[in-house]
């Protein structure tokens, strides 16, 4: 084989070679292609198909509820609406204040975590119903969480039981005698 067996390719605008890769191609070149095209259409018009159906559907379900909601109130007297009206006041409300009592414990969650030294994503699976629920998962998460950092560390330290390789005399590399014995859950 001699030079002109070389992956060299010809820039024919600078009369240059290249030994790189070829790029790869962008969206708009791409499309430039029938078959891609073609393929990105039907795509494109499924996904448009089922974003309609589920928005019809929803737009429906909430025309039927608001229908029904209209129905009951024309059934009922004056008073009758009235307390409806403010039940549905008061279910809002408390609705507004449970997600607001939500936030503000995962936002105490969080700290608790931190202060901890526990990672912030295990607030995910902690439970928000109220402040002593939330503590109580707290503290069996982080039971958890210590025990199977300390259950990791055994395997790991029963899994090098190879001999020390400064001499075996039981201090590190350093020289300063630290020698590791396990994790100490915090107090």
């Amino acid at each position: 084989m001699g030079a002109d067996a070389t992956n060299t390719n010809v820039n024919p605008e600078t009369g240059t070679g290249d030994n790189q890769e070829q790029q790869p191609k962008s969206f708009d070149e791409l499309l430039n292609d029938e078959s891609y095209k073609s393929e990105y259409e039907k795509r494109l018009a499924q996904e448009l198909a089922s974003a309609k159906g589920k928005w019809e559907s929803d737009h429906q379900q909430k025309l039927e509820e608001a229908k029904t909601e209209a129905e009951k109130l024309a059934k009922m007297n004056a008073d009758q609406k009235a307390q409806y009206e403010q039940q549905k006041r008061l279910s809002e409300l408390e609705a507004r204040e449970k997600d607001i009592t939500t936030r503000e414990l995962k936002a105490t969650a969080y700290e608790t975590l931190a202060e901890k030294g526990l990672p912030k994503d295990l607030a995910d699976i902690l439970d928000y119903a109220d402040a002593e629920s939330c503590n109580k998962s707290i503290e069996s998460v982080e039971k958890a969480f210590q025990l199977a950092v300390e259950k990791a560390v055994n395997e790991k330290l029963r899994g090098s039981s190879q001999p020390p390789k400064n001499g075996g005399n039981g201090s590190d590399a350093t020289g300063l005698g630290f020698n590791f014995t396990g994790v100490r859950p915090k107090k």
